[in-house]
């Protein structure tokens, strides 16, 4: 496949695309990215009760040398990528901005996996990519920034069949999201675009309703969701008490949801595996 695709005229972005062209092209150069931590795929080291840690345990646990071509979904500057490649995934990675693909890439050849991975600047919508091709997806964060009923249909597309899709996404609680956005709570802690590293926001970027998981469903045969983030919301606020550990509220809500099953509806942050089903 092609690894220098690039928009064209026919392309015709949206105007939403266009916005989040320029945040990250802007929010990449902001960034100094030159190392990747494996902390997340070392077999010696577990963490459940995080969303992203999750999804790496689900890529490892999905491994198998006779299905290995990843689709990253929207890799933006490739550690992701990296770690799947390390893993023993045949990677190919698409991002809309071509800044974080240049990252990526040097990311790839600094750790030595730029034969395994082929990266491409595309939009989730519109994949340029064969049916039926990937064993599996896995994208972090970038449903709430597309159009999901394209995006998610393309994704079905480019899977094979019993292919696999993972989705981590933040989403919509009734509850808590109403007090999020009161004045207090926003005058607090902004919604305003924000370039700030770990918590960057972009001007379109919206969680996800229930009619967008309702979508997901649709598209797919096969879906579970796995709940994350209740008390460790707060997280926004003592993280830089613990930086690169654990996050004991992290462990909390991983207690609540088990020992609680009811409090799952509260989650704010879904992991979704998907499965297209043999026709």
């Amino acid at each position: 496949m092609n690894d220098k695709v690039t928009f064209s005229e026919k392309d015709k972005l949206t105007e939403r695309q266009i916005r989040e062209i320029k945040y990250y092209e802007e929010y990449v150069s902001l960034l100094n990215v030159a190392d990747v931590s494996f902390d997340p795929i070392n077999s010696l080291k577990s963490r459940p009760w995080n969303s992203y840690w999750y999804v790496y345990q689900l890529a490892k646990k999905y491994f198998n040398n006779d299905k290995n071509k990843l689709l990253d979904y929207g890799c933006g500057y490739g550690i992701s990528s990296v770690r799947f490649a390390k893993i023993g995934y045949e990677v190919t990675g698409f991002d809309i901005s071509e800044k974080s693909i240049e990252i990526a890439k040097k990311l790839a050849k600094k750790y030595c996996v730029e034969d395994k991975i082929n990266f491409s600047i595309q939009i989730a919508e519109k994949l340029n990519y064969p049916p039926n091709y990937f064993d599996i997806a896995i994208g972090f964060d970038i449903l709430h920034h597309v159009d999901i009923k394209s995006a998610i249909l393309e994704c079905y597309r480019v899977l094979k069949k019993e292919g696999i899709a993972i989705f981590r996404e933040p989403v919509e609680v009734p509850i808590l999201d109403y007090l999020r956005n009161t004045k207090l709570i926003k005058y607090l802690v902004p919604k305003d675009t924000n370039f700030t590293p770990g918590r960057h926001i972009t001007q379109d970027e919206k969680k996800l309703l229930e009619k967008d998981i309702d979508l997901i469903r649709n598209a797919f045969d096969e879906i579970k969701i796995e709940k994350f983030t209740l008390i460790s919301h707060l997280d926004l606020f003592f993280r830089k008490f613990y930086g690169e550990k654990s996050s004991p509220l992290e462990i909390l809500d991983h207690i609540i949801f088990r020992i609680i099953p009811i409090s799952r509806k509260f989650g704010g942050d879904c992991v979704f595996v998907l499965k297209k089903k043999l026709d």
